[in-house]
């Protein structure tokens, strides 16, 4: 899916939530938010801060290049280059040729060039030249575009010897030309030679009926003045009239051709007399060059310092895009702008394979980990001081930053506060959340869109967590998209909003699909996850931009697997003097679920709180 496709299909999402729906902005939206730094501005000092961090590469860069150029300048022996330009003019000779029907010449201006180019470089020019230079030629054949033009440029260590090349070269391949023109001449003139005899044989052939006929009348006794005309003599007469006739038309035409093949004849004889280029004239021969074109040490340490400079700064960019990566909270600061960073969740020892599933804040509540998951349970509920915060979704960048960790560990260390929480699962493209809480996923959130199953069958309460429920993702929709733009998904939102003191919304990545920036829409507040030494700053700043584009309230963000003292938590070694015994993986209780929903919400629909836990 393309930006424009992502920007068009949330255009239209979100014009329908407008009509459809009656949310309000809440106040402290984007745009009452403080000014911030132009985007172009941070670009322009992050690029400035890449140089001067790597300068040290376009130094070494710039110094190597022009050192090895100078070298090499130094010790290379010199090189001189000769050029001289052939035209392929349209002969006498030629146009002979062609009159008289010969295949050799024909095609287009570059057809023509190209096919001259391939005969200069055959063994028979190249043997004729080497005959007479004593010596291989080494020569490069251009045609300049557009023209009928054959530039030939020889190079070589002695000025002399090149200038030399170039014009024995071009003499040998005009004489052969102009041979194999009058070759072609002579050719000619012997086949339109034949053609005349076998024409002229033609035409004693077709008067021949007549001539017969009119050796009978000669035979016949002469006619006697004033006698009766002979009956005989007057019948052979019709005859030969009538053969005369008959062949008439034939002899015309072979007449005809036989004027047509003596005119080209008498041309052939007027071009063998005239031929003196054969079609080609070397219009600019060749000079002795006075300096070599190679080498120049000025030339060339100037193109290695441009040439090293240019490396060098596209290395230092390339190494400084190849750490594209967060590391502190610094480096999420400045990407997020002055936005809080809500959290620094530091790395679970022990734990190397981020794909697993693990609910530290059960598994481990003493823990660094689960105290920062704490004081990020903080962050969020200071959110509702000024306004009403209470679904909010989490999401990431990119897929594999941990957003649905943090969701389990943040519901987990809400409702072990003492508030009733739903956990949604809203990624219903990849949907893990019930991966950590062990139940299936279905039914569940589409299930409820779709009129399938209801609140009580599909929202589920977790064991030994009496205030967590979990709502699944449900079957998976053929257009997430959609469904999560349409009226009924905004109600079940609002639902949940109604029934839990706080809903949080497992979503789905911001770049790769269009379903958060439609769910902020549905929502009070958007928390950013990301990782630390694998989410990108160019990621995670298209991410905010693409949330600012619809109005998206990012409350803050969240920075995952925190190592050293870049978390507090995980640095000062402050914690418990005590350890809670460790509770395992919790399993969500499918039987009865329906009876316990309705035992905890009552009959206001509003869930009670349980002092316990």
């Amino acid at each position: 899916m393309t930006r424009w496709d992502v920007d068009d299909e949330l255009a239209t999402a979100l014009a329908g939530a407008d009509r459809s729906g009656s949310r309000t902005r809440p106040v402290g939206s984007v745009a009452s938010m403080p000014p911030r730094e132009p985007v172009t501005d941070a670009t322009l000092r992050v690029g400035l801060n890449a140089l001067r961090r790597r300068r040290w590469v376009i130094v070494v860069s710039v110094v190597g290049l022009v050192g090895a150029a100078l070298a090499l300048s130094f010790v290379q022996s010199p090189t001189y280059e000769a050029r001289g330009k052939i035209l392929l003019a349209s002969s006498t000779s030629e146009s002979v040729i062609d009159a008289i029907g010969s295949d050799r010449s024909g095609g287009s201006v570059d057809e023509v060039v190209a096919t001259e180019i391939q005969v200069m470089q055959s063994a028979i020019i190249s043997d004729a030249v080497r005959e007479e230079l004593g010596r291989t030629p080494r020569v490069s054949l251009e045609g300049l575009e557009g023209t009928s033009v054959v530039q030939v440029t020889a190079r070589g260590g002695s000025a002399q010897e090149v200038e030399e090349t170039v014009n024995t070269f071009a003499r040998v391949y005009i004489e052969t030309r102009r041979q194999t023109f009058t070759e072609d001449l002579d050719a000619a003139a012997e086949r339109i030679q034949e053609n005349l005899d076998v024409q002229a044989v033609r035409v004693a052939q077709l008067r021949q009926p007549a001539k017969d006929i009119q050796d009978q009348i000669d035979a016949l006794p002469p006619a006697v003045p004033g006698a009766p005309e002979d009956p005989q003599r007057e019948a052979l007469i019709d005859q030969r009239d009538q053969a005369e006739a008959q062949a008439q038309p034939q002899i015309t035409r072979v007449e005809a051709q036989i004027a047509d093949n003596e005119a080209d004849l008498s041309q052939i004889e007027l071009a063998r007399d005239q031929i003196t280029t054969g079609g080609a004239q070397l219009v600019s021969p060749a000079t002795r060059p006075n300096d070599p074109v190679s080498p120049n040490p000025v030339r060339n340490g100037l193109l290695a310092a441009v040439l090293g400079l240019a490396i060098g700064i596209a290395l230092a960019f390339l190494l400084e895009t190849l750490d594209d990566t967060l590391r502190t909270k610094e480096d999420l600061e400045d990407i997020t702008q002055g936005r809080a960073v809500m959290g620094l969740i530091p790395v679970v020892p022990g734990w190397r394979d981020r794909s697993s599933t693990r609910i530290v804040s059960i598994e481990d509540p003493t823990s660094p980990v689960s105290e920062a998951y704490r004081t990020l349970r903080t962050s969020v509920q200071f959110l509702g001081v000024d306004r009403p915060a209470k679904i909010l979704q989490i999401t990431s960048p990119s897929p594999g930053e941990g957003k649905t960790t943090t969701v389990a560990n943040l519901g987990v260390a809400f409702a072990r506060a003492g508030q009733q929480v739903a956990i949604v699962c809203c990624d219903l493209r990849r949907p893990r959340i019930e991966q950590f809480f062990g139940t299936a996923i279905s039914p569940g959130f589409t299930s409820i869109i779709v009129g399938d199953a209801t609140f009580e069958e599909a929202v589920r309460p977790v064991e030994d967590e009496p205030r967590l429920w979990v709502l699944a993702s449900g079957p998976p929709p053929p257009n997430p998209s959609e469904l999560l733009s349409t009226r009924r998904a905004r109600e079940v939102l609002e639902e949940l909003g109604r029934r839990f003191d706080i809903v949080l919304i497992d979503a789905p990545p911001v770049l790769p699909v269009t379903d958060a920036l439609l769910l902020a829409n549905l929502v009070d507040a958007t928390i950013l996850v990301t990782s630390a030494g694998r989410t990108s700053k160019r990621g995670t700043r298209r991410a905010l931009e693409l949330l600012d584009q619809v109005d998206a309230e990012v409350e803050g963000t969240v920075l995952n697997y925190v190592s050293g003292t870049d978390s507090y938590g995980a640095s000062s070694g402050y914690g418990y003097g005590y350890r809670y015994e460790s509770a395992g993986r919790r399993k969500v209780v499918d039987p009865d679920a329906g009876a316990r929903w309705r035992a905890a919400v009552g009959s206001r629909g509003d869930a009670p709180v349980d002092d316990e836990g």
